[in-house]
């Protein structure tokens, strides 16, 4: 099956190396694969190109993964971290149900790729845990309302100490941990 959004959500994985493909990359686009299904999913790239792995060569994502892969080049695509093969699946979260209680400290998040698949109202909240420097936190909104996401309590997403950030419905942010009490938005 040909992959052709930016975020690709793979629920059904009937068989083990089921395959998807890869659009042909561009420079500087990013391209996010989630296997949610119950079997590790093959991606390939487009035809002629490649992943690292030499022209053509796929590679795996297990179920609950998640891999982003980013365009180097008009042939060549490199995976980025973002919970990529090696992520534990008890480090992945699904089906979580952002807080209409829109307060800081609200669903606390507790794993580094969290999928927020209810926000009832716009500016539902979720909660950053605290930071530590070289952290990567991934959230997915699969929600039909603008997500908020907080901090934890004296920490910062950039926008000052405890002030919330958002992101669209069906968008992505990642966060890496900068220090101890900031992270840096990524995407």
């Amino acid at each position: 099956m040909p992959l052709t959004k930016a975020i690709n959500w793979v629920g059904t994985v009937a068989n083990e190396n089921d395959t998807v493909t890869l659009q042909t990359p561009s420079v500087g686009t990013r391209v996010v694969v989630i296997n949610t299904g119950t079997n590790p999913l093959k991606i390939y790239p487009a035809s002629g190109c490649n992943l690292g792995e030499g022209a053509n060569g796929p590679t795996t994502l297990r179920p609950n993964s998640v891999a982003t892969f980013a365009g180097v080049t008009t042939t060549r695509h490199v995976v980025e971290s973002c919970g990529f093969n090696g992520l534990p699946v008890s480090d992945v979260q699904t089906g979580i149900t952002a807080s209409a209680t829109q307060t800081q400290g609200q669903t606390p998040l507790t794993k580094s790729v969290n999928s927020i698949g209810t926000v009832a109202n716009a500016n539902d909240v979720v909660t950053l845990m605290s930071v530590i420097a070289g952290d990567r936190v991934t959230i997915f909104n699969r929600g039909v309302n603008t997500l908020q996401i907080y901090p934890a309590s004296g920490d910062n997403v950039g926008n000052g100490a405890n002030i919330s950030t958002t992101v669209a419905a069906g968008g992505c942010a990642e966060f890496v941990g900068i220090s101890s009490i900031l992270w840096g938005r990524v995407v």
